[in-house]
């Protein structure tokens, strides 16, 4: 993998929990059970480095808009990541607000409209077809095993040779 590449990788992972902080935010106070939570998942994920976790600590006290960090998380798996985790965030308050709400919902739209859902979805068809179909070609290979064990199958080869 390039340098580029990993950079980038690793930009998207960092803008993730920018974004986990935003989401914190996002009902323009932060609470201390949110401030908390999002200290134990900047200290306990694996993948950061000791001065990215201190970065990221650092920022959790300054709120920041989704919006500015949503470009930034280029990588559609931490996209689905930080969607994923923002009821765990919202709820840490206590209560879920529309604008959290609507929020989550916004950005969910914008994920699902950056992936290619047909192609994931055909991709996935495909997948199953052929799984499908490894299953019945082991399934009869077993059987095709099994038979030189099988009293029944013995008893007509004797009698096929007789």
């Amino acid at each position: 993998m390039s340098e580029a590449v990993i950079e980038d990788q690793k930009a998207s992972k960092l803008a993730l929990y920018r974004g986990l902080i935003a989401l914190a935010w996002s009902d323009h106070e932060l609470h201390p059970d949110e401030k908390e939570t999002l200290h134990h998942i900047i200290n306990t994920h694996q993948g950061l480095r000791d001065a990215d976790r201190s970065d990221l600590n650092n920022q959790v006290d300054h709120p920041v808009s989704l919006d500015a960090i949503w470009a930034d998380i280029s990588n559609p798996h931490d996209r689905a990541r930080l969607i994923d985790m923002a009821n765990t965030i919202f709820q840490q308050d206590g209560t879920v607000c529309d604008n959290e709400r609507d929020l989550i919902e916004t950005f969910q739209a914008r994920h699902l409209a950056s992936i290619d859902a047909d192609r994931i979805a055909s991709d996935l068809k495909a997948f199953t077809a052929e799984e499908q179909a490894q299953r019945e070609k082991d399934r009869e290979m077993y059987r095709e095993w099994a038979r030189q064990y099988s009293l029944v199958e013995r008893v007509k080869a004797i009698f096929r040779r007789g």
